[in-house]
């Protein structure tokens, strides 16, 4: 085997062609590798990830290989996207063996989401053209994605096939815009997003589909010993390694040894001979076969070493923040382009903080937008900069820009149409008078931008609070039988069957070519203010999404927190620590005091008190009970788990607590097979057969019932209900929520008002 290094450009983290026999490799140079290995390792440091593997044995049989939950071997061709290859075969094989689900899923969506990821640590301040997120490039080490995988899903292979450089090469060409993609000065951030943003690079529809994601990954230590990896494969975990490639054939040992300094790869362990010291590996230099490596390649250099232990369901909810990635069209500030390549820092001790998200792009120029996702990635906040010049990633510079979904839009039974009913200012109907919401769904209608696509330039009628297309004249206004006013109106984005999306909805909405207003298509006969009934020749098929306000009720009293049984019985605690059980229309006062409770029914109430001490109500005083907990959840079956203030899980075995793998806040229990929590950072997980899946979302708190149902809130005190696939947002605002049942609903507001819905 023949090895030649060519610099190709002289970045600040140099690109390597590594030439063999088997074909040519782009690679990272050894020294920023170094760098990056050494920067994952202190991330899995950082958050206390560095562990020994699983099931650690001693009497270990002499082979042993996991190459039967193996997908096949792929070619990363002359590409740098060595480490998605060995992670998604890592996250391949774990879900054949977590869910006998065989997988195909996307190396380029992952490299594309990595790369677009990153910035430069002085981007401020740095006179590069561009950000060093293009996936033209390689380089990376594979321990900080296998961790940015828990925030971020892949789609499948087939949603975002893999492309070639060639490939890559012939849509560059092919698209004007994007220039220069080879290092030079007349390379820009711009002329990137115009390539890889490509439908050819990475499709849309691949963005709406990335549900794939990893729930457990930890490191071992940095340059472990060849047992402690034989303890990982022993535990049916597949290692991923950083680790420099100059792999020269040694006869004598049936393997490949290290030749030497070489380039940064990244390569899968699957298996291992003890006696012949041979680890077996999976390249994704398509090799036709896995390698044998000594162990002795390993430890004459000091690589990174990761392994996944659980992924999400296959059928999990997609990543919530993925359609906000691409080029949407902006009339913020003008006609233009807004790039998102970001929507969170993953290198941030907080990745919720704000951040630089992308550019907005207009006549040749581009801004800096920073800002945050908000409502679990359905809204965002932008501030855009005033002009060309850099800004600090997560500062609160320039034009402050709000995007998200308006609430309290219904339909009209006598005329159709859409109307905005949350204010009090009169309506009009064509059909005269006001118009009538009875029967009526409410509705959510995006503004300003909407990463799920649709059309813009629908508004709000000041006259007669009918949505109508504001790009028209101003059609026919019922309430005068002038045009429509829109000049107080957002710029409401519409969506329409042709555009792709995450959620369901209700379509047979249709534009009125007469009055420009937008009716309901499928229900009773319509009347339009020109005349006669609405018009649909020439609309496209919109749909709206509906959203469940419901008719909250004051209680008496004042709590700051609360719970109810699946019974119905209620216990709350205030402010000051005080106990209470609801009594008819009013409140008991109990002995003790607590800061949290927890009621399966009313034979089985828990509760924890400042101290963290652990009591449960034995029906005339609280039993201490041995351990401590931050907050308890109890369930009428006789379930009680809880979380401390390290945020480790328990569940109630017995008489006493077992400890449970996981890390969360806050945990809500309806039966030993509904289990809820909340990590600290806002996600929110499910309990499948001995692991945690994640259902998305980002809540503070969130309660289930026996009846499958759940709620929770959000930092901002938003109400939100699971639909089995998402979470519908609810009208009003509470800092808690509990509930028995998906319709009859109890919660406290900030300021310690008691609220309940019971049909």
């Amino acid at each position: 085997m023949t090895d030649m290094l060519e610099i190709l450009t002289p970045r600040e983290l140099p690109q390597l062609k590594y030439t063999t026999d088997r074909g040519t490799f782009q690679l990272l140079a050894p020294d920023g590798f170094q760098r990056r290995v050494q920067d994952s390792f202190a991330e899995a440091l950082r958050r206390g990830l560095v562990v020994l593997p699983p099931g650690l044995v001693v009497d270990k049989p002499d082979t042993y290989s996991l190459a039967a939950w193996q997908t096949a071997l792929r070619n990363q061709g002359d590409r740098g996207t060595c480490f998605t290859f060995a992670v998604v075969a890592a996250m391949e094989a774990r879900y054949r063996r977590q869910y006998g689900r065989v997988l195909d899923l996307s190396e380029q969506y992952l490299f594309h989401r990595c790369k677009y990821s990153e910035l430069y640590g002085d981007y401020a301040t740095s006179q590069v053209a561009w950000e060093d997120n293009s996936s033209l490039w390689g380089g990376q080490g594979s321990g900080a994605v296998v961790f940015w995988l828990q925030r971020f899903g892949l789609p499948e292979e087939v949603d975002c096939p893999y492309t070639s450089q060639g490939q890559l090469e012939a849509l560059r060409v092919a698209t004007p815009a994007a220039g220069l993609l080879d290092g030079k000065p007349g390379m820009v951030q711009e002329n990137i997003d115009a390539l890889e943003l490509l439908e050819g690079v990475v499709p849309r529809t691949a963005r709406m589909r990335a549900r794939h994601r990893v729930v457990k990954a930890f490191a071992l230590p940095q340059g472990a010993a060849p047992g402690v990896i034989e303890n990982a494969l022993l535990a049916d975990c597949e290692v991923i390694v950083d680790v420099l490639w100059n792999p020269v054939w040694n006869a004598s040992k049936n393997a490949f040894d290290y030749g030497g300094n070489g380039g940064g790869h990244c390569v899968l362990i699957v298996g291992y001979e003890r006696t012949a010291r041979v680890f077996l590996v999976k390249n994704s230099h398509n090799d036709g076969q896995l390698l044998r490596m000594s162990y002795d390649y390993f430890t004459g250099q000091s690589p990174s070493y990761h392994y996944i232990t659980e992924v999400s369901h296959p059928d999990a909810p997609v990543d919530a923040h993925a359609p906000w990635i691409g080029a949407h069209t902006s009339e913020i500030g003008g006609a233009g382009t807004l790039v998102i390549r970001r929507t969170t820092d993953f290198r941030a001790a907080d990745p919720t903080a704000p951040t630089k998200l992308g550019a907005l792009y207009q006549n040749g120029q581009g801004r800096d937008v920073n800002g945050t996702l908000i409502d679990g990635g359905r809204g965002a906040i932008f501030h855009i900069a005033e002009t060309t010049a850099r800004v600090q990633p997560g500062a609160a510079t320039g034009t402050r820009i709000v995007v998200g979904e308006q609430g309290s839009w219904r339909w009209c039974c006598k005329c159709q149409s859409l109307h905005y009913a949350g204010n009090t200012q009169p309506t009009a109907c064509a059909a005269g008078g006001a118009h009538d919401s009875s029967g009526s769904g409410w509705y959510a209608l995006p503004y300003t931008l909407s990463p799920l696509g649709g059309q813009p330039g629908w508004a709000w009628c000041r006259k007669c609070q009918t949505l109508f297309y504001g790009r028209h004249a101003g059609g026919r206004c019922p309430s005068d039988g002038g045009r429509h006013d829109g000049s107080a109106s957002s710029n409401y984005i519409v969506g329409w069957e042709g555009a792709p999306r995450n959620f369901t909805g209700q379509a047979g909405w249709r534009w009125c070519n007469k009055c420009d207003a937008l009716y309901f298509g499928g229900g009773g006969a319509t009347r339009c203010p020109v005349g006669g009934a609405h018009d649909a020749q020439g609309s496209g098929a919109y749909y709206l999404r509906h959203t469940h306000p419901l008719p909250w009720q004051r209680f008496a009293g004042a709590l700051r927190n609360l719970s109810v049984g699946a019974d119905g019985a209620v216990f709350g605690v205030n402010s000051a620590g005080a106990i209470f059980r609801r009594r008819g229309a009013g409140w008991d006062s109990l002995p003790g005091a607590l800061v949290q409770v927890s009621v399966g029914d009313a034979a089985n109430v828990w509760g924890v008190n400042a101290a963290q001490q652990i009591f449960r109500w034995n029906g005339a005083a609280w039993e201490l009970i041995p351990g401590a907990l931050t907050c308890v959840a109890a369930a009428a079956d006789g379930t009680v788990w809880g979380v401390n203030a390290a945020q480790q899980i328990f569940r109630r075995d017995a008489s006493s607590w077992t400890l449970v793998p996981g890390g969360l806040v806050q945990i809500a229990v309806a039966s030993a097979s509904l289990v809820f929590g909340v990590a600290s950072n806002g996600q929110v997980f499910r309990r499948v057969g001995d692991g945690w899946e994640r259902v998305g979302g980002g809540l503070r708190q969130v309660s289930v019932a026996a009846d499958g149902s759940a709620w929770g809130v959000n930092s901002n005190d938003e109400i939100f209900r699971w639909n089995g696939g998402d979470w519908d947002q609810i009208n009003g605002g509470l800092h808690q929520v509990a509930h028995r049942s998906r319709e009859r609903v109890w919660g406290v507001s900030a300021d310690d008002q008691i609220w309940y819905v019971d049909p």
